[in-house]
């Protein structure tokens, strides 16, 4: 980016080269960017295929642990998923706007309890998905449901990386920030959650 900022007559500059000469107007690049690209779309259609995953996994997030948590999970989940997309793409001047990163995030951490095994509540009924015990790494791996969730999600990853998702953008996916995003929600999560994680094993 420095290279295509330096040495380059107003007479010549391309599109790549104005939006790199913009970037790092200051000297520097605008480290807070990686975070304050997650509240930029691109389209409506964006803004609504992220809103739609935001309540399907926000909801369950937030009534477990509280909306405090959930923005610092999404902050860092938005953080992981610029850092992945830029160690990835060092040299990429286009610009990179969505809070796939940060919902991708959330995905991961409802993973941790949302196939859990429903128990009896202390009211007498069986508790929902955001109340049951964290499962522990060992319970994940055991359970179907979650490697099928996992697999889910992954491989529409990889695909969304080369087809557009039902022509409803008309840019490509940054599957680079999805991934960076999940992996920091799945580390964080156990970090934010109040709840106890699932015994290892149930005694007699």
């Amino acid at each position: 980016m420095t290279s295509l900022r330096e040495g380059v007559a107003e007479d010549t500059l391309t599109p790549l080269m104005a939006l790199a000469q913009y970037v790092l107007d200051g000297g520097e690049g605008r480290p807070l960017t990686a975070l304050t690209y997650a509240v930029l779309h691109g389209s409506w259609a964006h803004v609504l295929i992220n809103s739609v995953w935001l309540a399907a996994f926000g909801t369950p997030i937030v009534r477990r642990c509280g909306a405090g948590r959930l923005f610092i999970l999404l902050a860092a989940s938005a953080i992981g998923g610029a850092v992945l997309y830029v160690l990835m793409n060092p040299l990429q001047v286009l610009p990179m706007i969505g809070a796939s990163g940060a919902v991708s995030g959330l995905m991961a951490a409802a993973s941790w309890f949302m196939f859990a095994p429903a128990s009896w509540h202390w009211e007498g009924r069986l508790t929902q998905p955001h109340e049951r015990p964290r499962e522990t790494i060992g319970h994940m791996v055991r359970n179907r449901q979650v490697l099928i969730f996992l697999g889910i999600w992954f491989v529409t990853n990889y695909v969304f990386a080369f087809v557009q998702p039902l022509g409803l953008m008309d840019a490509s996916i940054a599957w680079e920030a999805h991934i960076g995003g999940f992996v920091v929600g799945l580390l964080v999560f156990p970090l934010l959650d109040p709840l106890p994680a699932r015994p290892r094993r149930i005694s007699a």
